[in-house]
């Protein structure tokens, strides 16, 4: 009873890495026999949207609302055992389909113990620290002036993981 109060709470992510079958399925639905068209993106931009309108009809003032909080890659199939969606397809899906938000969030995590934050990843479907301008470009030019968060982010410092520990 004689503690202070903590503060509000006025900054929110919504979900994790929707773009990951860990966290949200389907990734994709299948259209006939051979053809799949992303799912996620739009499941998502309705959770988006739902929780911006919740977020702020509190009234509050400083209230931020994230979504994205986007895996660092994808395999941009949906004939994968484990189908996914990259960073830049799945935030213009998410344009498509409408979601609103304040800032957009994202995870950078690099793959390989040979990748280090200046290096692009190799291949066209990561986004790292890297690269991590190609996504400010894409969101800016969907969204205009928004902020990007980068919500998750670390390096495993504790060997001996042979493939992602690095030195101290």
């Amino acid at each position: 009873p004689a503690a202070p109060a903590l503060p509000a709470v006025r900054h929110w992510v919504a979900w994790n890495e929707p773009n990951n079958p860990v966290f949200l399925q389907p990734q994709f639905q299948k259209i006939g026999r051979r053809k799949y068209k992303l799912a996620s993106p739009r499941i998502y931009a309705g959770m988006c949207n739902a929780i911006m309108s919740g977020v702020h009809l509190t009234g509050l003032a400083g209230e931020k609302v994230a979504c994205g909080a986007t895996g660092p890659r994808g395999n941009n199939t949906g004939t994968q055992p484990r189908p996914s969606i990259s960073p830049l397809p799945f935030l213009r899906a998410l344009k498509r389909a409408g979601a609103r938000f304040d800032v957009y969030a994202h995870h950078p995590y690099y793959q390989h113990p040979n990748e280090s934050p200046r290096k692009p990843p190799p291949g066209p479907r990561a986004v790292t620290l890297g690269n991590i301008k190609e996504l400010l470009r894409e969101l800016t030019r969907l969204y205009g002036n928004k902020h990007l968060w980068i919500t998750e982010y670390g390096y495993q410092t504790n060997p001996p993981d042979r493939n992602f520990g690095v030195s101290w």
